[in-house]
């Protein structure tokens, strides 16, 4: 539904543009993840919905930093799937670090006031990373071991999802300065600095 919720809404520019002219870039993200370098600025919400962001909320939990859950017990993180057709069995995502979003929004806005074309951009690193591999930089950045357990597969879940940014390349000059270990320690950063979110 999320896809195809991005689809319509550049569907819907491209009419907008057809009947005023109206010109349009719709940026289109890759897993985000990592904090502000700063410490300024990072994600808290009571329940996240991102890999990283439970990692960290996970770590915290079992390093005595974060309180217990409502069962009186540290949380252990689900890892869904260890057969996939990937490097390590679980799935391949493309994580993008929120300061070079940042970055491609500027460029976007800079394509446009230049008289560039409309168009929808894919922002990502272009490089896979397994669930394992970004729990290992987690584990990386806090200096501490990851309590998780392997489930069943979600029903729907790709094996491998990796963005092509060729085109915000060469159109809006677009790349990328954060890794995934960069994301992960920024993420750590802020979390460990801002427990109460």
């Amino acid at each position: 539904v999320y896809g195809w919720s991005k689809l319509i809404n550049e569907i819907m520019l491209a009419k907008l543009e057809a009947n005023y002219g109206t010109r349009w870039v719709a940026l289109r993200y890759g897993n985000v993840c990592g904090a502000d370098p700063d410490g300024v600025i990072g994600e808290a919400k009571p329940k996240p919905h991102t890999l990283m962001t439970w990692a960290m909320y996970s770590l915290l939990a079992n390093l005595g930093l974060m309180p217990l859950d409502r069962r009186g017990v540290r949380e252990v993180l689900s890892v869904f799937g260890d057969d996939y057709p990937t490097r390590d069995g679980t799935c391949v995502r493309d994580y993008v670090h929120p300061t070079d979003l940042a970055s491609a929004h500027v460029a976007a806005l800079q394509h446009l006031e230049r008289g560039g074309a409309s168009g929808a951009f894919n922002l990502g690193t272009q490089t896979g990373s397994t669930v394992l591999e970004v729990l290992k930089a987690c584990e990386q950045a806090a200096g501490a071991k990851l309590r998780y357990s392997i489930e069943a597969r979600r029903p729907g879940d790709a094996a491998q999802s990796v963005l092509d940014c060729s085109l915000a390349a060469a159109e809006l000059g677009y790349h990328t300065k954060y890794d995934l270990v960069m994301m992960a320690r920024t993420a750590w950063a802020w979390h460990k600095g801002h427990v109460d979110g």
